[in-house]
């Protein structure tokens, strides 16, 4: 499992990409754009996801507890 928890991805581009099981539980998200992507099995606890485009993602199991969802 990649881990990347705690980064600073804010307005990144992730669209697309395959997330599987990578932890990216605490990490800035704000304003990303994920659109696409495979989040399957991610941890995404207490990330901030507020402002993310997250249109079209497969989230199979996806753990948002605690997750920053405003705006998406």
């Amino acid at each position: 499992m990649a881990r990347l928890c705690g980064a600073d991805l804010q307005g990144i581009d992730l669209s697309g990409i395959y997330l599987i099981l990578v932890d990216l539980s605490e990490a800035e998200l704000f304003g990303a754009n994920m659109s696409d992507a495979d989040l399957s099995g991610a941890n995404l606890s207490k990330a901030d996801l507020g402002g993310a485009n997250l249109s079209g993602i497969k989230a199979y199991g996806v753990n948002v507890s605690g997750a920053n969802l405003q705006g998406i």
